[in-house]
């Protein structure tokens, strides 16, 4: 699962993460499981938000795009769990 994820077969086996918590970014998580549910570019295939082709919003959409990523970047999946466990 894109580097997320690491496996290990047998009757002791299962899952673990296979990087550290502080660098895994939320943004790497939905793009492993194919969520653009937070993409808001002609781009992402879903057409939600510009109906694509000529759009006059499309300027504007892609810099919104840009900028939703660079947030969603900006989290970890550390900072998720201790905002879920009310450590920050």
């Amino acid at each position: 699962m894109a580097g997320i994820i690491a496996s290990s077969p047998g009757s002791k086996g299962g899952y673990i993460l296979a990087k550290n918590e502080q660098q895994i970014t939320l943004n790497e998580i939905l793009s492993a499981v194919e969520d653009d549910s937070l993409d808001p570019t002609c781009a992402s295939g879903s057409h939600r938000f510009c109906p694509g082709g000529s759009c006059g919003l499309r300027g504007f959409f892609s810099e919104l795009g840009k900028q939703l990523n660079r947030v969603i970047s900006g989290y970890t999946l550390a900072d998720i769990r201790r905002q879920w466990k009310g450590e920050i």
